[in-house]
């Protein structure tokens, strides 16, 4: 990451980060790695999200479907270290989100309610 930084200082650019919403929500991610960036485009979506947005993109379908690894050893995946496969996490994680947010939103009315 150091290097990124340097070479985006010195060009006057900026560090683009590659973490989504899964790797985020579980904190599965490299202190001073993946998750330090300066703008993080993805990491409103989640990892099912990312790879059907390459799809879409036309980017190459060896790399959207290549398994997620922070390639720190040899054979690392991301889905053998969090013991679950994306899609199901994917959509545990939007579950959580969606009940928190309707949480929220009745605790809000019940304020104004009360009010």
């Amino acid at each position: 990451m150091i290097y990124n930084y340097y070479y985006a200082n010195r060009l006057g650019r900026l560090v683009c980060g590659s973490s989504d919403k899964s790797e985020s929500m579980m904190g599965y991610f490299t202190k001073w790695g993946d998750i330090a960036a300066d703008i993080s485009p993805i990491m409103d979506l989640y990892k099912t999200q990312v790879r059907k947005l390459a799809h879409h993109m036309g980017i190459p379908q060896a790399i959207v479907d290549k398994p997620s690894s922070p390639a720190l050893w040899p054979k690392q995946l991301a889905e053998d270290e969090l013991g679950i496969r994306y899609d199901q996490l994917d959509l545990i994680l939007y579950g959580l989100s969606v009940h928190e947010t309707r949480k929220h939103s009745r605790a809000t009315q019940n304020r104004k309610t009360f009010s």
